[in-house]
């Protein structure tokens, strides 16, 4: 039945990844005698925007204690690292490729799981999710607007247009019991970084990011957020949250702004939609931005 068997030497055509050629810890559980279980802590990172999103989105973890989290692509992926680095524990991270506990690998090794309890087919992962296995949800995300609609699948006019697709992001956020996106407020040249507790811009970005109306529907903020799930929005600078207002729809409405920033000048003139300014705004943790551990809690 086999009519022709091809050998091929090369080790790069036999990657594990598409950013590694082996890494033993993706392929067994933890036993307690070749590693810790966690990836390693992170040394200690520029905080720049992306960094600094990050960190605030292992608070959400922190505060929400959730059983089961999926972590989406891109900016999310490294979040379980991070709040493994600090001490987290008590929840199973998932991504929708199959793995499920241990740690969610980053950039091109995205997909696997550092030291999985289980890897199980996605068609499987998926009816689990589906099915309201999820406790939180944390993902990107391209574009918003000020009814907490996202986009994540189509970019750009004409020629420039990217059209990424929503690949399992329907089905997760539709599924999930709270809902957290990640992405910064302006793009395209934006320079922000921690320091001492506060942020601080060096250089604001051209495009915003929260418009009038997104450009692709991929997440509709008013009917998930209409049927009484949490739907979070975090920033570099600011964290927003849909909530119902005058007993009208739930709206797109500022709950945190990062220390050392102006709210007209660094927020509200970057949103290219009106927003509605929570009556008890906060102020960020000041650890988010501040370099080294945020000290949240020990190992298990």
């Amino acid at each position: 039945m086999v009519d022709v068997v091809v050998v091929c030497e090369d080790p790069a055509e036999h990657l594990m990844t598409f950013g590694e050629a082996h890494n033993e810890s993706y392929l067994h559980p933890w036993r307690g005698d070749d590693d810790t279980p966690t990836a390693p802590a992170p040394a200690a990172p520029v905080l720049d925007a992306r960094a600094i999103i990050q960190r605030r989105a292992v608070l959400e973890l922190a505060e929400r204690r959730p059983r089961v989290v999926n972590l989406g692509v891109g900016m999310p992926a490294a979040v379980g690292a991070l709040a493994h680095a600090e001490g987290l524990a008590g929840f199973t991270l998932t991504v929708e490729s199959g793995p499920v506990g241990g740690t969610p690998a980053d950039g091109l090794s995205f997909g696997a799981s550092r030291y999985p309890e289980a890897v199980i087919d996605q068609p499987a992962q998926f009816d689990f999710y589906e099915g309201g296995g999820i406790d939180l949800a944390i993902l990107g995300m391209a574009e918003l607007d000020g009814d907490g609609n996202v986009n994540v699948s189509r970019f750009g006019e004409g020629e420039q247009q990217i059209i990424a697709g929503v690949g399992g992001f329907i089905n997760i956020t539709q599924s999930a019991r709270a809902v957290v996106f990640m992405g910064t407020l302006t793009a395209s040249g934006l320079k922000a970084r921690g320091e001492a507790g506060r942020l601080v811009i060096e250089q604001e970005g051209r495009v915003q990011k929260l418009v009038e109306r997104v450009s692709h529907l991929s997440f509709n903020g008013v009917h998930v957020a209409g049927k009484g799930t949490p739907v979070r929005v975090l920033t570099e600078r600011a964290v927003f949250e849909m909530r119902a207002h005058a007993g009208g729809p739930p709206r797109l409405t500022l709950i945190e702004i990062a220390p050392g920033i102006d709210l007209t000048r660094d927020v509200l003139a970057h949103c290219g939609a009106d927003v509605a300014v929570a009556h008890d705004l906060r102020t960020m943790d000041p650890r988010v931005f501040t370099p080294g551990p945020m000290r949240l809690g020990q190992h298990a």
